[in-house]
């Protein structure tokens, strides 16, 4: 959301300034996530919540490609009592053995055998629908609208989102259309 005759916000300032901090000094980078999921931790813990976390909420990075410091691990294996989740376009990215990371993959434009193959792999799939269907594929979808935690949906499913503000008027294969326009 932006305000009036504004192009950006401070949420997306945010995300930029921490994307540009991951390719300059991925070492630091990778430190300070490491204290900050710390400081979420002990957050909830003091609230009496459950932490997960889904660490790219705009980017599609393999984080489990990624050492935290000179520990020899990545952040799930530092982290492994902690539930992590994203979504993903990469088809085949190796994170079976990772028990706390479960990623959805995303179905986009011209993407479709893509698709058909995480299917095949076990991946759940997220889908933009104009209409939610009971079904899609063979598969039955479910209401991802009510919740973003996508690994506590049923394994073969379809996590289906309803189209929102400016993909309502998307025609270019992203929104699957099931109504006849």
């Amino acid at each position: 959301m932006f305000k009036k005759g504004e192009n950006t916000n401070t949420i997306q300032k945010a995300r930029i300034r921490k994307t540009v901090e991951f390719f300059r000094d991925r070492e630091q980078f990778m430190m300070d996530l490491y204290k900050d999921i710390q400081k979420a931790i002990k957050f909830a813990e003091r609230k009496g919540l459950t932490p997960v976390f889904r660490l790219n909420g705009t980017s599609d990075l393999s984080w489990e490609k990624y050492e935290v410091g000179t520990t020899g691990m990545n952040i799930f294996q530092l982290f492994s009592t902690v539930q992590f989740y994203d979504y993903t376009k990469v088809l085949g990215r190796k994170v079976k053995h990772i028990p706390n990371y479960h990623l959805t993959f995303s179905k986009a434009d011209g993407n479709d055998a893509d698709v058909a193959a995480a299917i095949e792999q076990g991946y759940t799939i997220a889908a933009v629908f104009d209409r939610l269907p009971d079904t899609h594929m063979g598969l039955p979808v479910i209401n991802a609208d009510l919740h973003d935690l996508r690994f506590l949906d049923p394994l073969g499913s379809i996590a289906g989102l309803k189209a929102k503000g400016r993909a309502k008027k998307d025609y270019t294969g992203f929104v699957i259309r099931l109504t006849e326009v």
